[in-house]
């Protein structure tokens, strides 16, 4: 059962595969993004490139196995009698409830029980049991010490915890056992920007946007312009391009307004949000 965000990859120098699944209330999702690195596959490298081949058709799936019970009907998903940040508490605790069942099972091992760790660290540090998460995290990291994952998940915390230099370390922990997701150089970026290190803040929305989607894109280069303007440049022509603006002066950019980035909080308005409620203040 798929009951949260779950990300499978399989990289070597010819390609990067990267399978996300999640369930949640009564609809399933599975995304896939595959990355050629090489036209031609040396000869030496065959058995491994057929190996990582037959680690996707493992991974990329075309069913997924849920219980009935485990779905929620429409009626459900939406509390009718709580407010919703009830609701969000309910299902972290939930969350936490279900996997120290798993893990107290004795039946995980491996990246399946580092999962399980993270999955629960990850409830934790929405919940602001940040010393709990920690403790999630560091465990998941023993469990799989050249985990990217892992890395990924601590770093998440140390963020949570408002220490950007070790969030920032384990992020590129991540990245350099293969991490190759937007999500983890665009974390990693924040962690920088907040630690005043805002030229590699910049290097890392640059590369997160060029290895993201259209929506991780709006947020990578919405970031970037922050992090622009704190060093004293204009605002990116991608970001202007993106707000339908007519950029007089060949392109230079400079006199737009963007709003501060936000405070040390968690944000859950959409990048489209974002931008349409501060357009105005975009305007030259």
């Amino acid at each position: 059962m798929i009951s949260d965000p779950r990300a499978q990859t399989v990289q070597n120098k010819h390609f990067t595969f990267t399978a996300t699944s999640a369930f949640r209330g009564n609809v399933a999702k599975s995304t896939v993004h595959m990355r050629v690195l090489a036209d031609r596959v040396e000869p030496a490298l065959l058995a491994k490139y057929t190996e990582d081949m037959r680690a996707i058709a493992r991974i990329a799936t075309g069913t997924f196995a849920i219980p009935k019970s485990a779905i929620k009907g429409p009626a459900s998903t939406v509390a009718a009698n709580k407010d919703f940040a009830k609701v969000l508490r309910d299902r972290l605790q939930e969350t936490i409830s279900k996997t120290t069942d798993a893990i107290k099972s004795g039946k995980l091992s491996g990246d399946d029980l580092a999962n399980s760790y993270c999955l629960r660290s990850d409830a934790h540090t929405n919940l602001g049991s940040l010393k709990d998460a920690l403790a999630d995290a560091n465990q998941a990291l023993k469990v799989t010490p050249n985990s990217s994952s892992a890395f990924y998940c601590r770093g998440n915390v140390h963020f949570a915890m408002g220490e950007f230099d070790k969030s920032a370390a384990d992020f590129s922990n991540s990245i350099a056992l293969g991490g190759t997701e937007a999500k983890i150089f665009h974390q990693r970026g924040i962690a920088r920007f907040y630690a005043s290190k805002l030229e590699e803040a910049a290097e890392d929305f640059g590369r997160a946007a060029e290895e993201g989607d259209s929506e991780a894109r709006v947020y990578s280069d919405l970031w970037l312009t922050w992090t622009q303007q704190r060093l004293g440049r204009p605002v990116p022509e991608a970001v202007a391009r993106l707000l339908g603006l007519t950029v007089a002066y060949a392109g230079d950019a400079s006199h737009l307004c963007v709003p501060h980035p936000p405070s040390l909080r968690v944000v859950r308005a959409s990048a489209a949000e974002i931008f349409a409620r501060n357009a105005s203040l975009w305007a030259p």
